[in-house]
C-alpha cells in the first residue's frame, strides 16, 4: 500500500499559495490549503475544485494566532 502524500500550502488562496496548491494537487498530493480568511479560503477552495481538482480542503489558520492553530 502507497501512503498518499500530503502537503499544507499556508496563504492559498491567492497568489503563489493558490498556484503551489495547484500543482501540488496535479502531482498526486492530498493538500490541505490554509489561510487567514475562512471566506477568501473556502472561494479559493471552491475555484480549484470547479476545475476538476477535488484532492484539496481547506482549512483556516492564522499563524501569528496560536488559537487558530
Amino acid at each position: 500500500m502507497q501512503a498518499t502524500k500530503l502537503a499544507i500550502v499556508t496563504g492559498a488562496n491567492r497568489g503563489l499559495g493558490l498556484e503551489m496548491c495547484k500543482q501540488l494537487a496535479s502531482k498526486g498530493y492530498q493538500v490541505i490549503m490554509a489561510a487567514r480568511s475562512e471566506e477568501k479560503g473556502r472561494e479559493a477552495q471552491d475555484a480549484l475544485q470547479s476545475q476538476g481538482i477535488n484532492n484539496i480542503e481547506f482549512m483556516q489558520l492564522d499563524t501569528q494566532h496560536a488559537e487558530s492553530m
